[in-house]
């Protein structure tokens, strides 16, 4: 095998890998938010039956920061995408704004993968053998970072929470008050 065949084969395997745990990510993040209100309601409830500080009160609980945007493997797609749908510009393109949004929110935490699918619905996406290894590397470090962010969700108090019985969910809720 030649290496343009080796980097189209590790393109597509990605590519599908990726689908595939994005469509599982968004929806394990859906549910997640939803029971998260819950969660938080169980927390407040529990903390007042047992005279306890209510983590979120007292923000001992914070939302983590998203890392910022530094490659330039995206930075190129960026640009052309950026040309092409920012809202000064007058072009054709339908729903540019959106796009133009999306692909700001992908420069911004580095998804090369949500870079090449939103130039692929105005057409100027790069073909297989113009991606780079280097791509190909971002493209499976944003795969890891999705599965780590499914494995997140799975391991949270609030999962657990969740879906355990009565008896367990306040062992859940004491571990996760205590911490």
């Amino acid at each position: 095998m030649d290496y343009k065949q080796i980097k189209r084969s590790r393109y597509y395997k990605l590519r599908y890998e990726y689908k595939q745990y994005k469509k599982e990510y968004n929806e394990l993040e859906f549910i997640f938010n939803k029971i998260s209100i819950k969660f938080t309601e169980a927390v407040q409830e529990f903390c007042l039956s047992h005279n306890l500080s209510d983590p979120f009160t007292n923000n001992a609980v914070r939302p983590q920061n998203v890392g910022g945007f530094g490659s330039l493997e995206t930075k190129s797609l960026y640009r052309s995408l950026a040309l092409k749908t920012h809202p000064d510009k007058k072009t054709e393109i339908k729903e540019k704004e959106r796009i133009f949004n999306e692909a700001t929110k992908a420069k911004s935490s580095n998804n090369l993968q949500e870079l090449i699918n939103l130039s692929k619905e105005i057409q100027c996406a790069p073909q297989v053998d113009e991606i780079t290894f280097d791509q190909l590397d971002l493209l499976e470090f944003n795969l890891n970072e999705i599965k780590e962010k499914i494995n997140n969700i799975k391991t949270s108090a609030v999962w657990l929470w969740f879906y355990s019985n009565s008896t367990k969910r306040e062992e859940v809720l004491l571990k996760f008050v205590e911490f």
